[in-house]
């Protein structure tokens, strides 16, 4: 309906316009401004324009004046003409024009169906020299069967592709596009991947699919079952993937189910028959006194996490609460200049025999260092819990 108003349009101006004088200035155009003058003459006359189509989008020049000439080529289904101007032009301005015309789809329903026979026309290299990535917001029925369809087609499909990069950037449209109506299917990849970096591609698709980095924002609706989805894939996920979940969640806003991400990251260490991480930590106390020599106290201790928490988090945690707690301030050593240190470790330990080893590791290293000090010691402080 739309493009029969446009034709009819069209050829109501067509009375007030000189269609003979307008065909010649497309004739005599240079590639530089035939696109501008091609525009007019459809303007006036759709019968002539056609005439003139395929020569105008032979030689025209890629820049701004060609996207009105695209359009009124579409309404006017010279369909093959825009494909072979947008096949010629360079690869950059390729995309741009692309990207352009899709953001056109919304509001002209002739583009969503020209990227459709595209894909038709054109096979594996619709998806090769990335006409897809036209397709972000052209939510027509059309355009979304097809990158639905993509995802397990021949040509850039999960189980059959050999350019992995090619069919994520095809799963990155498809998410944007088709937003909460993606989650079943970047469930179903999360769970059917066994690559750790393919896995993680596809929890990152769950941001797309939410709107995250997007001009429009994230659709908080969609954020909400997209939350659900991640919590209940977290157990089975890899640490990579783990940790693409967690940057989701924050970008979401939703710090608490982030860091509740925590507990999948190390499920080796959360589940040895004690659903918390094994941590320990080592806080150094050191004073040049004014007499010039050095003393130094090493408390020590080790301590649980009931998986709520990340390891950057469970350190600033442990030295807020400690530094208070084992009063930490040089004050029974000698006065002068103090320094505190700490040690933690970057992971929880999977094992008491590995928080040992780590430990004493820590206080060797402590004993070397110290050697020549008026006074070292090291004291062990109670475990405790966060």
């Amino acid at each position: 309906m739309w493009g029969l108003l446009v034709l009819a349009t069209l050829g109501a101006r067509a009375a007030d316009c000189d269609a003979a004088a307008l065909k010649d200035a497309v004739e005599a155009a240079t590639p530089a401004t035939v696109a501008t003058a091609w525009s007019n003459l459809a303007a006036c006359d759709p019968d002539a324009a056609k005439e003139e189509a395929e020569q105008t989008f032979t030689t025209a020049l890629p820049g701004t004046d060609v996207k009105d000439a695209m359009l009124k080529a579409l309404q006017l289904h010279l369909d093959d003409e825009v494909r072979g101007y947008l096949q010629r032009i360079p690869s950059d301005e390729r995309s741009k024009a692309i990207g352009w015309l899709g953001d056109q789809c919304a509001d002209h329903e002739e583009v969503g169906p020209f990227f459709v026979e595209s894909h038709e026309v054109l096979g594996p290299d619709f998806w090769a020299n990335r006409w897809h990535r036209g397709l972000t917001d052209c939510r027509t029925d059309g355009v979304r069967k097809l990158l639905s369809d993509a995802l397990y087609g021949n040509e850039v499909g999960m189980k059959t592709a050999v350019d992995r990069a090619q069919f994520f950037s095809v799963l990155e449209v498809y998410a944007r596009n088709l937003r909460a109506d993606a989650l079943p299917t970047l469930t179903k990849l999360a769970t059917e991947l066994q690559d750790e970096d393919e896995v993680t591609y596809v929890i990152n698709a769950f941001g797309d699919a939410v709107g995250v980095g997007s001009e429009d924002g994230v659709d908080h609706d969609v954020a909400k079952q997209a939350v659900t989805a991640l919590q209940k894939l977290g157990p089975g996920l890899p640490p990579r993937a783990v940790e693409q979940g967690r940057s989701i969640l924050q970008a979401l806003g939703n710090d608490q189910a982030a860091d509740a991400y925590a507990k999948f990251r190390w499920p080796a260490a959360f589940r040895n028959g004690h659903y918390a991480y094994r941590y320990a930590v080592v806080a150094t106390e050191t004073t040049t006194c004014g007499n010039g020599k050095k003393q130094a106290v090493a408390h020590y201790a080790t301590f649980t996490e009931p998986g709520k928490l990340w390891p950057e988090e469970v350190a600033d945690l442990v030295k807020d609460k400690l530094a208070y707690e084992w009063q930490l301030d040089g004050s029974h050593l000698c006065r002068g200049d103090f320094a505190l240190t700490w040690s933690l470790p970057h992971e929880p330990f999977e094992t008491e025999d590995a928080s040992q080893a780590w430990l004493e590791e820590q206080l060797a290293t402590f004993e070397q260092k110290t050697s020549g000090f008026k006074k070292s010691a090291t004291k062990k402080e109670d475990p405790f819990q966060l």
